[in-house]
């Protein structure tokens, strides 16, 4: 975790079935239902969060 005086860093890590499946559900209710009221808080935020997308190659 990045971390110092004025910040912490923190990420989420989730896994996907394809990049559909991802883009599918950032239009679904259920994503709208799970960042409903995200920006009540923006005051504690340097701001808005930076998407990192990575894909697995084997």
């Amino acid at each position: 975790m990045d971390e110092d005086e004025t910040f912490t860093l923190y990420a989420s890590h989730s896994v996907w079935q394809s990049e559909d499946d991802f883009l599918n559900w950032t239009k679904s209710d259920a994503f709208r239902q799970a960042h409903k009221g995200a920006g009540e808080h923006s005051d504690i935020y340097l701001g808005h969060p930076e998407f990192e997308g990575f894909t697995v190659v084997l």
